[in-house]
């Protein structure tokens, strides 16, 4: 069973120019197999840089940040769907999804029929020979999707994957992410700054403070699935976590 556990995380970040910035002052949070976690906050308040930490880009902080597997000792296997896809556009999408299996043992024949799995399961299987530069933003962001998937991850981190597609093709991504999620029964650890988006996916909200981040509150959503981003409840919600950041709504 996967775990995460955050306890008094603390990092200060020093930019080219010798200025050091204090980003997160004390972050702590769980999360658990099966659980669909959001993490919401100011702009700036150190999400992204949190996530880092939990992938493993980032080691120079104090505090803990534990990925606990089926046995303490062993590290869980986790995926990371960046902000911005990342793709190779010399590659096609078949071969961006391989393309971080190499290092694996598995053969060509079995690596190619994987990677397709996975397409398939973001609904991109026919498009496979095709290359990111003739594909939307919502495809590649689907790309991204299946890459994370690919190697099977007990964790599965994403960085606000859909804050760069409008809101039509978001909405048809959130679907398919609580699917996967569903079918699969990862544990997701979402990065958002959109709080409707937050409320329609999460079991649980964790709203982070500005910087130094602190973790300011823990917002469990208590609704029935699948959810309507109009439900009045869903707006009730929306409205709490949207206090605990220290926005007023009109």
């Amino acid at each position: 069973m996967a775990r995460v556990e955050v306890d008094n995380l603390d990092i200060s970040l020093t930019a080219p120019d010798g200025r050091v910035t204090h980003v997160l002052g004390g972050v702590s949070f769980t999360a658990e197999q099966n659980e669909f976690v959001c993490i919401v906050g100011p702009s700036g308040s150190g999400k992204t840089t949190l996530l880092n930490i939990l992938a493993g880009l980032v080691t120079d902080y104090s505090g803990h940040a534990n990925m606990l597997g089926d046995h303490k000792e062993s590290r869980p296997t986790v995926g990371y769907v960046f902000q911005t896809p990342r793709l190779l556009n010399w590659r096609t999408l078949l071969q961006n999804v391989t393309f971080g299996l190499r290092a694996t043992r598995v053969g060509d024949t079995e690596l190619r029929d994987l990677a397709l799995d996975q397409l398939r399961v973001v609904g991109l299987d026919r498009a496979a020979s095709h290359y990111p530069l003739s594909c939307s933003e919502g495809e590649k962001a689907r790309v991204g999707i299946a890459r994370a998937l690919a190697i099977d991850p007990d964790i599965l981190l994403m960085d606000e994957p859909y804050s760069q597609l409008d809101e039509l093709s978001a909405r048809r991504l959130r679907t398919d992410i609580l699917r996967i999620w569903a079918e699969r029964k990862k544990l997701v650890i979402f990065v958002t700054h959109n709080v409707a988006e937050a409320v329609y996916l999460a079991d649980r909200v964790y709203v982070l403070s500005a910087r130094p981040a602190k973790t300011s509150a823990i917002v469990r959503i208590e609704l029935p699935r699948p959810r309507r981003p109009t439900d009045p409840a869903a707006l009730l919600y929306q409205d709490r976590i949207l206090g605990h950041i220290g926005v007023d709504q009109p």
